[in-house]
């Protein structure tokens, strides 16, 4: 509830995440991919499926470059690194691509879905993106330790990363069960 995903990606078992976010950011390539294959008569689908491949290299970056020791965990390790590293620093930016650019996936499909008639698409997107934004920004706000947040920081992280991740589980169904979704009015 406490820390950050990318915590589990220290330590003996590290490795597990760190696999974890290589292959999840594979597999959303290769969606993004799979996506453009179907999409790409539909101009207005090319910014979000940009931002969806910024989501999956940022995804790929945070497992290639481990986040440093944070918060007590492990727990040999001190709460606050007081030097970070190189691996840290572009860890960090590297989820903040994540956490800007799937918000903006969402809004940016929303507003397509919403000027293709597709209304409950564009308000679910939508919804989406802002229950990211505010979770992350709840999260971000736990993790520098503001005062009420600091115990649900990792909670409010994962909340975000679900919520991002259901709303593109559910777009892949809809594309599959239905390929020319987007492309009819």
């Amino acid at each position: 509830m406490k820390h950050p995903v990318s915590a589990l990606a220290l330590g003996e078992f590290g490795w597990v995440q760190t696999l974890n976010f290589i292959l999840s950011g594979v597999l959303l390539l290769a969606f993004d991919i799979g996506m453009y294959r179907i999409l790409k008569s539909v101009k207005e689908a090319h910014r979000g499926m940009f931002l969806l491949a910024c989501v999956g290299i940022g995804i790929i970056g945070s497992g290639i470059c481990t986040t440093d020791p944070v918060y007590g965990y492990p727990t040999e390790l001190p709460l606050r690194t007081e030097q970070y590293t190189l691996t840290g620093i572009l860890h960090h930016y590297l989820t903040l691509m994540l956490f800007v650019c799937q918000p903006l996936t969402c809004f940016t499909f929303g507003r397509m879905f919403l000027v293709k008639k597709k209304l409950l698409w564009g308000m679910y997107s939508s919804a989406t993106g802002f229950m990211m934004l505010l979770t992350f920004v709840m999260a971000g706000m736990g993790f520098i330790q503001h005062s009420g947040l600091i115990e649900i920081a990792g909670l409010c992280q994962r909340i975000s990363i679900l919520s991002g991740g259901l709303w593109i589980t559910l777009l892949a169904i809809q594309l599959y069960i239905d390929p020319a979704f987007l492309r009819k009015r």
